[in-house]
Order: C-alpha cells, then structure tokens, then sequence
C-alpha cells in the first residue's frame, strides 16, 4: 500500500556501523548528485541509475536495501522498470518520486507494493523518512519472517 508521506517529520538516519544501500533512478544527473550528498551525511551507500534499464540491472547486481525510484525515466518507464523489479525482489521497499501527482500513479503505486511517493520537488527530510520507514518495515517483515 502507498503511503503518502507528511512534510515535517524529523530526518532520520541509519544505523550506527551500517551504511544501507539506497540504489536512486533517476534520470537528471544533476538531482543525483543532490542526493548522493544527502545519503552519504545520513550514513547510507547511494548507488545510482540513470534509466529503467539500468535500474532493473542494479537492482540484479547490488541487491540494494531500498529502490529511490523516478517514475519518469528514459529507456523504460519507471512504473514498467518496476513491474520487473517486483519479479526480482518482491519485497524490497520502494519509494516513488514524479513530477506529477495523480490518482492513476498511487493506484499503481498501491498495486506495486510502492511504500511511499514523493512528488517533486520534496524536502530531503521528506526522502530521508521515506527511506527509513521502508527500512525499518522491511527489517520488521525480516523479523516477522523468523518467528515461523
């Protein structure tokens, strides 16, 4: 289910001697190194994509602790790129950045197990929660999964 994500929220970071890593597509170059900066000063590992593509082929690769994910990128949409993520890691937590907000986009966020989306331009605070609460739900499942 998405979630909407309220402004005003305190930044959270990362563990103490964990550097989870947070894989961003996004296709601006310019907004990546933004948020490369923001993600190294919250003590998490940015790795980075710049269309669908090669947003499919990291998430294969790294295996990362959550997917930053624009929905307009080039070479293949965001929303199909993840279509092909959710065959590869079901579970990993996502968070949906666009330019633009409508009903059709949280519908799919919904049905693609999307834990947040952030329209664009959003506060790094806003994106700093949204990825810790993937994390801590993800870590959450983890534990569930284990008392079995």
């Amino acid at each position: 289910m998405a979630h909407f994500v309220p402004p005003g929220r305190p930044v959270l970071r990362a563990e103490v001697g964990h550097r989870p890593a947070v894989l961003i597509a996004e296709s601006q170059a310019d907004l990546r190194q933004v948020l490369r900066h923001v993600l190294q000063d919250a003590a998490y590992e940015p790795v980075f994509a710049a269309d669908g593509i090669e947003a499919v082929r990291m998430v294969m690769r790294t295996a990362p602790d959550v997917l930053v994910l624009d929905v307009q990128l080039e070479r293949l949409d965001g929303l199909l790129a993840l279509e092909l993520v959710r065959g590869i890691a079901a579970n990993l937590p996502v968070v949906l950045i666009s330019s633009i907000a409508s009903p059709v986009l949280g519908r799919a966020a919904e049905r693609l197990g999307v834990f947040a989306v952030l329209q664009k331009p959003f506060r790094n605070a806003d994106l700093l929660e949204a990825i810790a609460g993937g994390l801590a739900q993800r870590n959450g499942a983890k534990g569930a999964d284990s008392c079995d």
